[in-house]
């Protein structure tokens, strides 16, 4: 049954309470502009990430972790439509078997890095695996999960094994999006497929690899013929997208004429503007997923500065790697 407009008018009204606690640029700054790692946490505890020990990047990690399990548990509080959230959340899944995988090859103890953002809880995945039982895990995450391990296992390449998880994360994504009814929703998924294939083509690009190589490592469902990946003319494919200014600087990186700083930002700064535009819609499904996409954002602009914070950088170093504010 498709919802209507008018179904998501609890919803949207209890994420605009929410989003007065999103980090404003203000904030951003004083936390860029603090003296000390320890000031910037503060600024963060402020802010509702509670107190942690801002001396450990896995303690900040921890905290970004608590941050997003609250916006999920919101999300699933005030929203009946289970997919929007379902389409943020399986990339911690393939975080996971990513991790899961690489670590079967290394004889190593994966559960430390594995994510509690995924739909398929940790502690079932490690189960799944140490049963030989997927039976647990969506049939296509499934044989995904036994397409990468196999490949990983006969080619020692854990890049290969990435495409293949990519491949079928974005595909999940896909499916989820368009569950939803949401054209928004499949707008935004469909612009993160190109995103990734834009960034893909142009490291593609710079180490040398050709058209043969780069067919096998592009994901399904963006907008832009993959043609235009192939041969690598990134401005002119672009030029009529919200990607034409990544692409313009993707064309600069791929030559080698500048790094990939830049290029990488661009990307998120387009994703990052597509939300925007959610900003001035009354009530439907469109505030809730932004918001869920601005505590993301959000969480990746808490790692860059905490990062920096406790590398020693300056403010304008930490600020040159910041995306654009969501809020």
């Amino acid at each position: 049954m498709k919802l209507r407009d008018t179904d998501y008018l609890y919803a949207t009204m209890r994420v605009r309470v929410n989003e007065k606690s999103l980090l404003t640029a203000q904030k951003i700054e004083r936390m860029c502009d603090a003296r000390t790692a320890e000031e910037a946490g503060k600024i963060l505890s402020e802010s509702g990430y509670g107190d942690f020990a801002v001396s450990s990047f896995s303690e900040v990690e921890r905290a970004i972790c608590a941050m997003r399990a609250d916006t999920m548990k919101l999300i699933a509080e005030i929203c009946q439509n289970t997919y929007i959230a379902e389409v943020f959340a399986l990339k911690y899944d393939f975080h996971n078997i990513k991790t899961v995988i690489k670590a079967e090859l290394t004889s190593s103890d994966p559960e430390r890095l594995l994510s509690d953002s995924s739909l398929i809880p940790k502690d079932e995945l490690l189960r799944a695996v140490r049963a030989e039982d997927m039976s647990a895990l969506p049939e296509k995450m499934a044989a995904a999960f036994s397409e990468a391990r196999d490949t990983l296992a006969h080619t020692g390449d854990p890049q290969l094994a990435d495409f293949i998880l990519d491949n079928a994360c974005f595909a999940m994504m896909a499916d989820a999006a368009k569950a939803s009814q949401s054209e928004f929703l499949q707008g935004y998924v469909s612009l993160m497929a190109d995103a990734a294939n834009l960034r893909t083509a142009v490291r593609a690009c710079r180490q040398g690899r050709g058209a043969e190589v780069l067919g096998a490592c592009l994901v399904s469902g963006g907008s832009i013929d993959k043609n235009v990946f192939l041969t690598f003319d990134f401005e002119s494919g672009f030029s009529a997208t919200s990607l034409a200014a990544a692409a313009e600087l993707g064309a600069a990186a791929a030559k080698g004429d500048t790094g990939l700083l830049e290029f990488e930002r661009e990307l998120d700064n387009a994703l990052i503007k597509y939300m925007q535009s959610a900003k001035y819609v009354a009530f439907d499904e469109r505030p809730i997923i932004a918001y869920i996409a601005a505590k993301e954002s959000e969480a990746m602009a808490v790692r860059i500065i905490m990062a920096g914070k406790l590398e020693g950088l300056s403010g304008d170093e930490i600020r040159s790697r910041l995306r654009i504010n969501h809020v």
